[in-house]
């Protein structure tokens, strides 16, 4: 609970966290039993969100296409998260979740906020190449 509690807003579970790529919701679940309920996930598979959604550990579900485009994310305002978290999403191809979905995030995490983004080596390169203040 301490490693959460240091990076999202000081420990205040009323946190609002984004689960990239969140797929069943194995990540969600290990957060939620450190406290933090306020979890939006947001996936393209969508028998993975169904799978998510009777598991009830997500405030909302946003089934994205798997491409630069991402509409859903445009939806959101800007500064909504206080940790943005993501495992193994980003790697094998440019295309998803490519710089664009970077940029976003960038725009949706709050200030003073976090992303932790879990990679491969694979994934590393590309975040190296493709990440922008």
């Amino acid at each position: 609970k301490q490693w959460y509690q240091r990076r999202v807003r000081g420990g205040n579970s009323s946190a609002k966290i984004m689960d990239i790529g969140s797929g069943t919701g194995m990540v969600a679940e290990r957060i939620r039993e450190k406290g933090y309920t306020h979890i939006d996930a947001f996936d393209p598979n969508k028998k993975s969100c169904q799978v998510a959604q009777r598991k009830g550990i997500y405030e909302r579900i946003f089934l994205t296409e798997a491409s630069p485009k991402a509409a859903e994310l445009k939806l959101l305002l800007d500064n909504t998260y206080d940790l943005i978290v993501s495992a193994g999403t980003f790697w094998v191809t440019p295309s998803y979740p490519g710089v664009y979905m970077l940029e976003e995030l960038a725009r949706v995490i709050k200030p003073g906020g976090k992303i932790l983004l879990v990679v491969n080596e694979m994934g590393t390169g590309f975040l190296m190449r493709n990440w922008r203040n």
